[in-house]
């Protein structure tokens, strides 16, 4: 439900293991406008998110799978530090990250957010493999832009193949069944 495409981002057939990819160029994005963020990750912003990734070996720089506007709230990759990062916002950006990001490699990042603090995960949703950082109360949780791919500046190169959105903090059983589908799926092994 994309509404708003910007730069030359392209549906692509079987080329994530034989899976259909949204291929994101450098500059491409896709958006949706008035999206009520109390709704997509419930009134208080609890929530967890996945997506399967694969940032081209080449892309070098900071940029962003999904965020909210303003960037308080989304998950961004720093390709050239190799970090995956989740960011949450009770009134100041709280951001968890974690140092696993191979370029060249698909991946399933997650972006989970239970009432005290955002986590941040990258191909595990074991809670004891997830980075955190302490985060209050939700705030900006209004109809806001929810941007994929970039946030207008910071623009992610590569293929996402799937976006998913659960208006609930997951159990640690839920989002191993969630990662477990994702990985069957796209055929994602540890070299993928």
């Amino acid at each position: 439900h994309l509404d708003v495409v910007t730069g030359a981002p392209l549906l692509r057939k079987s080329v994530l293991n034989g899976r259909a990819a949204v291929y994101f160029p450098n500059g491409g994005y896709l958006q949706r406008n008035v999206v009520p963020f109390a709704t997509l990750l419930s009134g208080a912003g609890l929530g967890t998110v996945f997506v399967v990734f694969y940032p081209d070996a080449d892309d070098a720089g900071t940029s962003f799978l999904w965020v909210q506007t303003g960037i308080v709230r989304g998950q961004y990759l720093n390709c050239a530090a190799l970090t995956h990062s989740a960011r949450a916002y009770d009134g100041t950006t709280d951001t968890a990250s974690n140092a696993a990001l191979t370029l060249g490699a698909v991946h399933i990042a997650t972006w989970y957010y239970n009432g005290t603090s955002i986590y941040a995960g990258l191909d595990d949703a074991d809670s004891a493999a997830l980075a955190l950082t302490a985060s209050g109360a939700q705030q900006n949780l209004g109809s806001e832009t929810l941007y994929v791919g970039s946030d207008t500046a910071n623009h992610f190169k590569g293929y996402i193949a799937e976006l998913i959105f659960c208006n609930s903090n997951l159990s640690e059983e839920d989002r191993r069944r969630v990662v477990k589908y994702l990985k069957d799926k796209y055929a994602i092994t540890e070299n993928t």
